[in-house]
Parts: C-alpha cells; sequence; structure tokens
C-alpha cells in the first residue's frame, strides 16, 4: 500500500511541480510581483494539493476502478443486451452528474444557463456515448471511422450554431466536453470499457477454439 500511495504522489508531484515552478519563477519577471506571504501560500497550497491528487488518485484506483470492474463483468455475463445498454446509459448519467469538474462549471455559467440543464444534458450527452462505446466493443467496429462521422457532425452543428447567431455558445459547448474528462468518470469509464472489450474478446476466441 505504502508503495501504490508514494507512486501516486510521484505522479502527481510530476503533474503540478512545472506549474508551480512557472508561477514562481514568473516572480522574478517584471511580469508579475507576488509578496511573500502569496508566495508562501501558494507554495503550501502546491503541496497540499499535490497530497490531494496523490491521495484522490489512490482512491480511484482502490474504488472506482474495480467498481467498474466489477460493473462491467456482471453486466457482460449476464447475457442481457438490453439490460447492458440501459445500465451502460443510467451510468454515464450518473456519474457525469457526479463529477465536480462540471458542478464549478455550471456554477460558473449560471448566468448564461441554468445550471440543473446543462448537468443534465451533458450527463445524457455523456450516457449516449458510453452507449456507442459499448456497441462498438461489442460489434468490433473501427474506432477512426466512428470518430470520423462524429467530427464531421460535430462541425456541422458548430457551423449551424454560428449562422443561427449562437456562437457564444460553442465555447460552453467544448469545455463541457473537457469536464467529462474528470477525475471520476475517466477511472470508472475505462474499467468498464476494459472489462467489456476483455470479456468479448474471450469469448470470440472460445467460439473460435469451438470451431
Amino acid at each position: 500500500m505504502n508503495k501504490i500511495f508514494f507512486t501516486k504522489i510521484k505522479e502527481a508531484l510530476v503533474s503540478v511541480l512545472p506549474v508551480t515552478l512557472i508561477v514562481i519563477l514568473l516572480n522574478f519577471t517584471p511580469i508579475v510581483n507576488f509578496s511573500s506571504k502569496e508566495i508562501l501560500v501558494f507554495s503550501i497550497a502546491s503541496l497540499l494539493l499535490i497530497l490531494g491528487i496523490g491521495l484522490f488518485n489512490l482512491g480511484a484506483d482502490l474504488a472506482m476502478t474495480p467498481m467498474g470492474e466489477y460493473v462491467g463483468s456482471g453486466l457482460t455475463k449476464s447475457k442481457k443486451f438490453l439490460l447492458l445498454i440501459i445500465i451502460c446509459f443510467a451510468l454515464g448519467i450518473l456519474i457525469t452528474v457526479a463529477e465536480p469538474d462540471l458542478t464549478v462549471l455550471a456554477n460558473s455559467v449560471k448566468d448564461v444557463m441554468s445550471s440543473t440543464k446543462l448537468i443534465l444534458f451533458v450527463g445524457v450527452g455523456v450516457g449516449i456515448f458510453l452507449v456507442l462505446g459499448i456497441l462498438k466493443i461489442m460489434f468490433k467496429r473501427q474506432l477512426a471511422s466512428l470518430l470520423m462521422f462524429f467530427y464531421m457532425l460535430l462541425f456541422a452543428l458548430c457551423s449551424i450554431l454560428i449562422i443561427s447567431g449562437n456562437g457564444n455558445l460553442l465555447a460552453l459547448s467544448f469545455d463541457s466536453g473537457g469536464v467529462t474528462t474528470g477525475p471520476i468518470t475517466v477511472p470508472f469509464i475505462m474499467a468498464l470499457g476494459e472489462i467489456l472489450e476483455d470479456l468479448t474478446t474471450d469469448r470470440a476466441k472460445k467460439g473460435l477454439k469451438k470451431l
């Protein structure tokens, strides 16, 4: 356990330290001029951030990842395709609603759009694409063709927004997509997808052996 913890702290240190050093180095340039108190508070906050990220990642590995694996394994073994689709859609919504990054974004833009409505729309979108990802795994579709299609659809929708005079929603839309790759959503969906893909591959191999 100690080894895993220190590994997570090291990963957090690699992520946070470069940004911390850049901010401190900027203090020695004419661009900014922080007080000694601000530098001290920033340094302490950076250390606490490293510790917090390390503990959170450790918790995600110990809780979220196994949970995704158990859910994926149970759903696949149940052999109920419709149940798999419904639960994956519901899970996509629920884990997105629980994502702290999305809540922060929703509260930041509540003057432009209702926080509840934004969280619900993003959650439904993640649920839909989680289902599409599961279908891609189950039916062995190529990822490149799916990405090409949906990127073309995305650019078409962006063009419609700009033409209709709602181009100011583009920044909010892309930020909403970015916050879905947060610390809760990613571990769970990655674990769920990996176990489903592994089980699907194992079944395909067994089918080939029988033939």
